[in-house]
């Protein structure tokens, strides 16, 4: 990339990585740290880490066990992942010192920085005084050299009133279009599943001898209900209530094949005739097969 012709959009994506890939080697600094301690017998805790030791302590007595006698692998393992992480961290900040120096050569321009929590605000920098040092922040890089009032605009509920004080109270009112990346994957997943759910909805009324899609309950000959979901299902109970009768003189349930056969022709827009014959046609192989 030529940093002197990118454009703001393009500098600051690229910034936005090595800030994620910061963000993510210094999580695993911090595991390693706990890594170590634990290594070297210091009282931690999961939730609320309590050292007895300094980092510093804890790394220099896993060092020496690593390398007395007394070897532990635990250690050796944390001194590793800690090597890691730090190197990973050294690397993205000077990979992304040209980036910064370009920013600041240009007298630097307007930015986006949205919260990443539920309540997240959008800032124009990393250091509102609303923040702490562990906030996360989702770089909005399309953002990047626009005009401040156009961030508002796409921020709007989500604009930070410190930041932007002179935010109108009617566009500080409107939902907002800032998303973080995970509420982007929490949004298509959300729609992934309500397509999936339509498809299955269709594919079941499709399949549903009603227009509805809900059960058609009919009485047998022997006076006991049944229920069908499917047109196959209704189909096939009448094909071997017609067939049990012809081939070998069971009783017919008439009434319950009548409003199937209705239920049938009004469904593929046929007359009875025409659906009573595909039925007989039905029964007659049906009968081939079984009597």
């Amino acid at each position: 990339m030529n940093l002197t012709t990118a454009t703001p959009v393009e500098i600051d994506t690229e910034l936005y990585a090595l800030y994620l890939a910061e963000a993510r080697a210094e999580s695993s600094k911090g595991g390693a740290l706990v890594q170590i301690h634990r290594a070297v017998g210091d009282d931690t805790s999961f939730r609320k880490p309590k050292h007895s030791l300094t980092d510093a302590e804890a790394i220099a007595k896993a060092v020496k066990q690593a390398k007395g006698d007394d070897f532990l692998r635990a250690a050796a393992k944390g001194l590793q992942a800690l090597a890691a992480a730090e190197a990973a961290i050294k690397a993205a900040q000077v990979d992304a010192m040209p980036f910064h120096a370009e920013y600041a050569n240009r007298g630097g321009w307007t930015r986006a920085f949205l919260v990443t929590s539920s309540t997240g605000h959008v800032h124009r920098s990393m250091n509102c005084s609303t923040c702490n040092i562990r906030t996360g922040y989702a770089w909005m890089v399309d953002y990047s050299g626009k005009d401040e009032a156009e961030i508002v605009e796409a921020a709007g509920e989500r604009a930070c009133t410190v930041c932007y004080p002179s935010a109108p109270v009617d566009v500080l009112a409107r939902p907002t279009r800032m998303f973080t990346p995970d509420e982007i994957d929490a949004q298509a997943a959300r729609a992934k599943r309500a397509e999936e759910k339509k498809a299955r909805d269709a594919k079941k009324l499709a399949a549903a001898i009603t227009p509805d899609g809900s059960e058609l309950k009919v009485t047998n000959a022997h006076g006991r209900r049944e229920s069908f979901k499917t047109e196959r299902a209704a189909t096939t109970w009448m094909v071997q209530d017609m067939g049990g009768h012809k081939a070998w003189g069971y009783s017919l349930s008439v009434e319950a094949s009548k409003i199937i056969i209705e239920a049938l022709a009004a469904k593929h827009g046929k007359t009875v005739d025409e659906v009573t014959a595909e039925i007989d046609a039905k029964v007659a192989a049906w009968i081939k097969r079984n009597a």
